[in-house]
């Protein structure tokens, strides 16, 4: 039973988020660049975490290439956010690779690895549109409710990534014939790989889930244009299964990752630098 004070936050924060999902997408740049400026500026954390994020993976910027680019990151990042409130009305175009698009339509269960560019959701929006059988792994505060729920509202299954056994979940999920989405581009124990050309460790989910679930793994990303308009990309990353082994999930996430580094160096603004990447 959450305490008084729980409940008040709770109730404040559902608030707030009523209030952010009502502003129109028109005026929604200029809050994010606004909002942007302020938490970067307050969080100094979050500013040199991003900015020397920036100095290990693309040396060649400048000390002021990096600050104008941890604010644009961080711009479309939280614009993003604001547009996830609506993410039933969102607007897109899809670029689905002929070979995906036939997995897609064939009706069968398959695991899509994503990363964070801009719009976070973007990807298991894009995919409920085209097979109307789009689930994702996230975590969602517990004030929201069914009717303020973005995924629930977007037609989108989702499953509690705080939950105990969650993995298997996903995996049920897969085999009723869900197309699951997976973010593999954050920090795990699980896989040595390098990245930027600097060791670092990632998460073996996505790999793992396309050799338990038998699935061949596409790869999706979106981004934002100069217009502002939201784009999708999808294309297959293994057209059979992963096979059932450490070598093998090793190898995958590995050739993941190089191919995580080709699309943030295509689009450096629109991925989210702050993250603890890089740990020692």
């Amino acid at each position: 039973m959450p305490r008084p004070k729980h409940k008040l936050r709770h109730r404040l924060a559902l608030c707030l988020m009523k209030y952010l999902a009502r502003i129109p997408a028109a005026r929604r740049p200029l809050l994010a660049g606004m909002l942007a400026r302020i938490i970067l500026r307050l969080s100094s954390r979050t500013r040199k975490r991003a900015i020397n994020n920036l100095a290990l993976a693309l040396p060649s910027l400048s000390d002021q290439q990096r600050r104008t680019m941890v604010r644009q990151s961080y711009t479309g990042i939280i614009q993003g956010l604001l547009d996830c409130l609506n993410l039933a009305e969102l607007e897109m175009d899809i670029h689905c690779d002929e070979q995906a698009a036939q997995y897609l339509a064939s009706g069968k269960g398959l695991c899509v690895v994503t990363l964070h560019t801009c719009c976070y959701e973007l990807v298991p929006l894009a995919l409920q549109r085209l097979t109307g059988r789009s689930t994702t792994l996230s975590h969602l505060p517990n004030f929201i409710d069914p009717k303020h729920n973005p995924y629930q509202k977007a037609g989108i299954g989702y499953v509690e990534k705080k939950q105990p056994g969650a993995f298997v979940k996903l995996l049920n999920q897969v085999k009723q014939g869900a197309v699951v989405t997976l973010h593999a581009d954050l920090y795990a124990e699980d896989i040595n790989v390098h990245f930027f050309g600097r060791e670092t460790r990632a998460p073996a989910g996505a790999a793992m889930l396309s050799a338990f679930a038998g699935t061949p793994l596409l790869l999706a990303w979106g981004v934002k244009t100069q217009e502002g308009r939201y784009q999708v990309f999808i294309e297959p990353f293994m057209h059979q299964p992963v096979e059932r082994n450490k070598t093998a999930f090793e190898l995958v996430t590995r050739k993941l990752y190089e191919r995580f580094e080709q699309i943030i160096l295509s689009y450096p603004e629109q991925w989210y630098w702050s993250f603890n990447r890089w740990r020692t």
